[in-house]
């Protein structure tokens, strides 16, 4: 009785053990540089991050290490609607009321993606509304994300409040973005 006890003690060990090495072998360590820049857009910093990652260089990895970008919608792609605009209320059992609850506003295309992402702003939690579009490359994979603010600032010739361009490397990671302000490169993350 001993014995079968442990022998199934030692082969529950062997086998955490041995799905730990397998986990260590899948991540690898990348090497990151940050460059940092002024309103003159000159490098005023640079830093080199190495971290480790197991997967795709996608922009959940770089919003979970860089913290870049924050609001973006999840997923990009929903088979489910397709020239639709879905309007979805933070708390759905209270009145819909902008001043005491939220809104995410989805509009997809043709194809399924999010073209454009809103945020209602929240009065209580003293949170600005935002309103970013979102363009994507032949690949359907997002490429630039702007944050337009106002629906007809960027046709008045207005630059921007904020803006993300990704660069994708054949295997789909992301090795380069770019976080601009006001027209402003402030902030590039470079895959070393």
């Amino acid at each position: 009785m001993h014995k079968t006890i442990w022998m199934k003690k030692t082969i529950t060990i062997l086998q955490i053990l041995f799905s730990l090495t397998m986990y260590g072998q899948d991540e690898k360590k990348i090497m990151f540089k940050t460059l940092y820049f002024n309103l003159e857009s000159k490098v005023v910093r640079t830093e080199i991050d190495t971290i480790a990652c197991s997967g795709i260089l996608g922009i959940d990895f770089y919003r979970n290490k860089f913290y870049t970008p924050y609001h973006y919608p999840r997923p990009f792609i929903n088979k489910k609607y397709r020239n639709e605009t879905i309007v979805v209320w933070s708390d759905t059992t209270v009145i819909k009321d902008y001043n005491k609850n939220w809104t995410y506003t989805y509009k997809f295309d043709s194809l399924s993606r999010v073209i454009e992402y809103k945020y209602s702003g929240c009065f209580i939690c003293s949170q600005l509304p935002y309103n970013f579009q979102i363009l994507y490359d032949n690949k359907n994979r997002p490429n630039r994300i702007i944050n337009k603010y106002s629906e007809d600032a960027i046709s008045k010739g207005q630059k921007p409040d904020e803006e993300f361009i990704f660069l994708y490397d054949e295997k789909d990671n992301i090795i380069q973005l770019r976080h601009f302000t006001q027209g402003n490169i402030d902030k590039q993350i470079n895959k070393i």
